[in-house]
């Protein structure tokens, strides 16, 4: 699969870093169900961080409040509401409509992992609690919590040339990668069943973002990146700070993952 080329040549220093990600020893470390569950019960946690890098994009980048205004560059607001449809309300093979978060927890409940966690955690957001607590309270894996208040604090800088940072290289260009190695580990698209159990539905997750973040979102990130940074210098050098930042943080994710698979027992898969 052919990635876009950097949008600016200061971002090459992150190459390493998602080379790392590429051939981390997690994929291969996925031999079970049971690690199948244990992964999904960990990285939905990203998916739903995701959401939010997404949403204060488009925050920072176009106008959602009333009275409306114009807001930015119209090409950047395109860009960015094109990925909020397609990540917040896609068309699902079935016809029907769904975020990608709410996809997930769909596929998890196929996959017969565990959701109390991350639905304990999206109410205590309901109610009004920090993020922070939210994750203490609803005992989420130890290394989503550090994945997810690093990504809190890429945004609390409310800088959107960071955040884009983080979205387009933390996420966008890298998700193809990752996750074709956990396809391959899971049968290259097949539809394995184990105790009555599906990962059908994670698989076209995966393959989903494959399609998506491969051919189109990575593209229209790095153009956003081109748009917000243009030809600020200083903007660039700390785009790729945060961005190495970004993929280093998914390394200590997969850490945590993997750390965890060698705890759970792996019966045949």
């Amino acid at each position: 699969m052919k990635q876009p080329n950097y949008p600016h040549p200061s971002l090459k220093v992150v190459e390493p870093y998602k080379q790392a990600l590429a051939t981390h020893q997690m994929y291969s470390a996925i031999s079970s169900l049971d690690h199948v569950r244990t992964f999904m019960e960990t990285h939905v946690f990203a998916v739903w961080d995701f959401m939010c890098l997404l949403k204060a994009l488009q925050r920072a980048l176009t106008c959602t409040e009333t009275p409306w205004i114009p807001r930015g560059d119209a090409a950047t607001r395109r860009l960015i509401n094109e990925i909020v449809l397609s990540e917040e309300s896609d068309l699902l093979s079935d016809g029907t409509y769904a975020s990608h978060f709410e996809l997930y927890l769909t596929a998890m409940e196929e996959a017969g992992a565990e959701t109390l966690s991350i639905r304990t955690f999206i109410q205590k957001l309901e109610a009004g609690e920090f993020v922070q607590v939210a994750l203490e309270d609803a005992k989420a894996p130890a290394g989503a919590r550090q994945f997810v208040l690093n990504t809190m604090d890429i945004m609390q800088t409310g800088k959107p040339h960071a955040i884009a940072a983080a979205f387009a290289i933390g996420r966008e260009d890298i998700i193809p990668r990752m996750f074709l190695e956990l396809i391959k580990r899971l049968g290259g698209g097949a539809s394995p069943y184990v105790d009555g159990a599906s990962l059908s539905l994670f698989l076209y997750y995966l393959e989903r973002h494959v399609e998506l973040d491969g051919a189109e979102h990575s593209i229209l990130a790095a153009k956003m990146m081109r748009n917000l940074c243009a030809s600020d210098e200083a903007k660039w050098r700390e785009s790729a700070d945060v961005a190495v930042n970004a993929l280093q943080a998914r390394a200590w994710l997969w850490d945590s993952v993997l750390q965890q698979l060698t705890v759970t027992k792996s019966p045949s898969t």
